[in-house]
């Protein structure tokens, strides 16, 4: 499932990227001398790269090797130490979600529908997925994602996400009466450990419900 950028309230993210080319620009000055040494030794066990030194390239993909190692570094693992958070605001809510949706969809007696769910999020600081299985009829998958009216003091987010929606129960899948495929919104506040909130779809006759998920601990 792939990664998506997903979009917050604040300008962070552009400060943390002006940190980290500043730092990585830093170290390469920090580590020249050493640096040139390890050109030095590279050259003379490959002479094939003789030009290399001449031209500067080699010196010159330093900072922008130090850039992408610090970045890759920052948005898989140190973004969500603590000390950082408080820097970006960017709360971590990965994890697995379980719990309930209840839906307006009207089921064989005509009652609605409630049916367990499951919300398996991954995320780094700048990209997300998010997979919602229902039982075994169908799974979602989001493709805009956003994370909102954030609140670090009660530890509280609004996640915001559109989503495309699938069958995965033949009885479905080869029913041309009913949608196997569906795009939908997804709108859930977050608060410690519990989110709660409201979806509604585009089905050729939409449905909307409520949706309530609890963290599991393992997760956190």
């Amino acid at each position: 499932m792939a990664m998506r950028h997903y979009s917050v309230e604040n300008d962070t993210r552009k400060t943390v990227v002006a940190v980290a080319a500043a730092t990585a620009t830093v170290a390469a000055i920090l580590l020249y001398g050493p640096t040139n040494v390890l050109i030095s030794i590279l050259v003379e066990a490959m002479p094939s790269l003789t030009w290399l030194e001449y031209a500067g390239v080699i010196g010159a993909l330093e900072p922008m090797v130090l850039f992408g190692l610090i970045w890759l570094l920052f948005d898989n693992v140190i973004w969500n130490a603590s000390v950082f958070r408080r820097w970006h605001h960017i709360p971590y809510i990965g994890g697995t979600w379980v719990g309930t949706l209840d839906s307006s969809y009207e089921n064989e007696t005509g009652d609605r529908t409630i049916m367990p769910m499951a919300m398996n999020i991954k995320q780094t600081y700048s990209k997300m997925s998010v997979h919602c299985t229902f039982a075994e009829s169908s799974e979602s998958y989001a493709v805009i994602i956003g994370i909102v009216d954030c609140d670090d003091a009660n530890d509280e987010c609004t996640l915001e996400f559109s989503y495309h929606n699938k069958a995965i129960d033949d009885s479905v899948v080869f029913d041309p009466n009913r949608d196997g495929t569906h795009p939908g919104f997804n709108s859930l506040r977050i608060i410690k450990g519990k989110a709660v909130g409201n979806y509604a779809t585009l089905r050729s006759k939409p449905t909307s419900g409520h949706i309530e998920l609890t963290r599991k601990q393992d997760s956190e």
